[in-house]
């Protein structure tokens, strides 16, 4: 076969060689478009589908992030007013005169609870049918908040440090609990009724929120004591969420976060607080936070990295 492509005309074998080379380029560019468009289109498809997906996330967070706000700012209030007065004891009462008219105060702590929590149900469910693994990076740590806040009352291992056993049920609530809890507060037009028919209500029944009553009634101004420890670091959650998605006048300012922090040092669960947060995976948007409940000395944020992984 060598010798008959030697004893071929010179004219003839430039032809061959000029078809076959043109071939050749036609079937690598063929090869070259299939491939350009197959892979262009499916990135045009996952564009597509990411772009979809991230716009009904966002409007489905719409519908309840006005709402999820400014029921986290009703607990700031409390919460702010409460560090000043939780050795008045005014959420300290017995059973039998909790729903006296003059107990407000403890009655109004549990309800703002309970429309809180009905709202980061409420935000929760309103995306399980979308894709939430493709949210924009703002979107994505608004709904880590919301997953952090749901469990903040119930990962009992934030309260190892207080020696808290892993069978004990009086100082943390089951993730199975709340559904129940927000449908108390709940309405018939997809959001929640006010304080005085939850007071009306209560006054008929309350055993279904009877464990964050006791929750709230038994709290005392104790370093040790094992609820006020949650419910501060909660505040601290709280007001990093507001800082970061809310509006001007629901964040608060550097100082006074420095007086928070000064407050808050007394916490004696740091150490399952930050683990917590960081098993949520929002350890970076408290990294003020962490830092601000420790000592400010180079000493102790040294120790604290050490101790619990760089910040």
């Amino acid at each position: 076969m060598l010798e008959a492509w030697k004893n071929l005309d010179t004219e003839l074998k430039v032809v061959i060689i000029s078809a076959g080379t043109s071939f050749l380029i036609f079937i690598i560019g063929w090869l070259i478009k299939s491939l350009h468009d197959k892979y262009s289109f499916n990135y045009k498809l996952k564009r597509e589908y990411m772009f979809k997906q991230q716009k009904n996330i966002q409007e489905e967070i719409a519908k309840t992030k006005t709402l999820l706000l400014n029921s986290s700012e009703e607990v700031n209030y409390r919460l702010w007013n409460f560090i000043f007065n939780i050795s008045e004891n005014w959420h300290s009462i017995e059973e039998s005169k909790w729903l006296e008219s003059k107990h407000y105060y403890l009655r109004s702590f549990v309800y703002r609870i309970l429309v809180f929590i009905f709202w980061i149900l409420e935000t929760e469910k309103s995306i399980l049918s979308f894709d939430s693994t493709v949210a924009n990076k703002k979107d994505n740590y608004y709904l880590k908040f919301v997953k952090t806040f749901k469990h903040i009352f119930c990962d009992i291992r934030i309260l190892k440090e207080l020696d808290y056993e892993n069978n004990s049920v009086s100082n943390h609530f089951y993730a199975n609990e709340l559904p129940s809890y927000a449908k108390y507060v709940s309405n018939n037009n997809g959001g929640v009724i006010d304080y005085d028919e939850f007071y009306e209500k209560a006054k008929k029944d309350y055993s279904k929120i009877n464990k964050l009553f006791i929750y709230i009634n038994e709290m005392t101004d104790n370093e040790n004591d094992k609820n006020w420890n949650v419910l501060r670091c909660y505040h601290l959650l709280i007001l990093e969420f507001l800082n970061n998605f809310g509006h001007d006048y629901q964040k608060t300012n550097k100082k006074k976060m420095k007086f928070i922090f000064d407050k808050y040092k007394t916490i004696k669960i740091k150490k399952g607080f930050y683990e917590f947060i960081k098993k949520n995976k929002i350890e970076k948007k408290l990294k003020s936070v962490i830092n601000g409940i420790y000592e400010q000395s180079r000493f102790k944020r040294f120790v604290f990295a050490i101790t619990f992984g760089k910040l």
